[in-house]
């Protein structure tokens, strides 16, 4: 099923708090043609170290670091850098669910939509 490769764009900026989940939550997709770009944009944290070490675990993540421009060229750096069919934009402090991008590349394909719009789901940290 996965035929098409999707580009996962993530641009993180300090975001050591969240990165982990958030990869993890890619990673683990039941659509496993893709491609994760993980954009650090001069993170003065260890975001770019936990990146690092899980890139190490998944060929998939490719990571480029960069002096901190805003998420706006981060994402835009993503999307020069993507090569898959279907772009899909995750943020570093978000996660995403485990048939998140299946379902997503399932609507697209049926529907034939040039794009497709979901909702999120709000989670508080306490």
């Amino acid at each position: 099923m996965d035929r098409e490769k999707v580009s996962v764009i993530i641009p993180a900026y300090n975001n050591e708090k969240y990165i982990e989940k958030c990869l993890y939550s890619v990673i683990n997709q039941s659509y496993g043609n893709l491609e994760i770009l993980v954009i650090n944009d001069g993170s003065s944290d260890q975001t770019e170290s936990l990146i690092r070490e899980i890139q190490q675990k998944d060929e998939r993540i490719l990571l480029f670091s960069q002096k901190n421009s805003g998420v706006s060229v981060s994402r835009n750096r993503g999307i020069e850098a993507a090569t898959g069919r279907y772009l899909i934009f995750v943020d570093a402090d978000d996660y995403i669910g485990k048939d998140y991008i299946r379902d997503l590349v399932n609507c697209a394909e049926t529907k034939k939509a040039d794009m497709v719009i979901c909702g999120l789901k709000m989670v508080d940290e306490q």
